[in-house]
C-alpha cells in the first residue's frame, strides 16, 4: 500500500506490518487496543460487516473536513492515557475509539456497493438472527463452510436461515461465507509466508 497525506490505514490483530519506505516529512499517528475493545464496539450486523470491509480495504482517504476532527481525537487521547488518575478513563478512551470506529464506517458508505446493504429495517428477531449468523461464521470459518452447519449453530433450519439472512441483508448465507473466506485468504496471502495450498486447507 501506499500512504499519502489524509490517510488512515486500519491493521487488525495479529497482521504483520512492514514500513518499506517513507518521505523525509512523513509523520503518522498510531492507535494501538486490544480486540476486547474492537470486539465490544463491533457488536450489530452493520458493524460486523463494516469491520470485515476494513480488513480487506484497510487504506481509506480521510475528507478534508474530517481531518481536524481525527488529530483532534488523537491528541485528546494522549492527554487522557496520562490521566492515571482519572477515574472515568476507561469509559472516556472506549467512546472515543468508537467515534474513530464510527468515522472510519462512514468512509466506506462513499462505496456504492454498501448502499443496498444499509437499508435495513428497525431492529428485529430476524436482524438479531442475521447478527448471529455473521458472529457465528467468523468465529467458525475454520471449521465449516456449510450452511447446514451454522444453521443447527444457531438452532433452525437452513432454509429459514437462508430466508432470514437473505431478506436483512441481500446477500444469501453461501455468498456471506463465500465473501468472509475470500477475504481470509487474500489478507493471509498479503500478511503470511503461507502457500495458496496450505491457505486452503486452513480454511477448508
Amino acid at each position: 500500500y501506499t500512504v499519502s497525506e489524509n490517510m488512515f490505514f486500519n491493521i487488525s490483530s495479529g497482521e504483520p506490518f512492514y514500513l518499506r519506505s517513507r518521505s523525509d516529512d512523513f509523520e503518522a499517528e498510531a492507535i494501538i487496543f486490544d480486540d476486547a475493545i474492537l470486539k465490544k464496539t463491533a457488536q450489530g450486523l452493520i458493524n460486523i460487516y463494516f469491520m470485515n470491509a476494513l480488513r480487506e480495504h484497510p487504506l481509506q482517504r480521510i475528507p478534508e473536513n474530517k481531518t481536524g476532527l481525527c488529530h483532534e481525537i488523537c491528541s485528546y487521547l494522549r492527554r487522557i492515557l496520562q490521566e492515571n488518575d482519572n477515574f472515568f478513563q476507561k469509559h472516556i478512551i472506549g467512546n472515543y475509539l468508537e467515534i474513530l470506529f464510527y468515522e472510519g464506517c462512514n468512509l466506506m458508505l462513499h462505496d456504492p456497493k454498501n448502499g443496498a446493504f444499509l437499508k435495513r429495517k428497525p431492529d428485529s428477531k430476524k436482524n438479531r438472527i442475521a447478527d448471529r449468523f455473521l458472529l457465528a461464521v467468523e468465529k467458525g470459518i475454520r471449521n465449516s463452510r456449510q450452511v447446514e452447519y451454522y444453521a443447527e449453530e444457531l438452532g433452525m433450519s437452513a432454509k429459514y436461515l437462508y430466508a432470514v439472512v437473505k431478506e436483512v441483508t441481500g446477500k444469501t448465507p453461501s455468498e456471506w461465507i463465500n465473501e468472509y473466506t475470500l477475504t481470509e485468504a487474500r489478507i493471509m496471502l498479503k500478511n503470511t509466508d503461507s502457500s495458496i495450498q496450505n491457505i486452503s486447507y486452513d480454511l477448508g
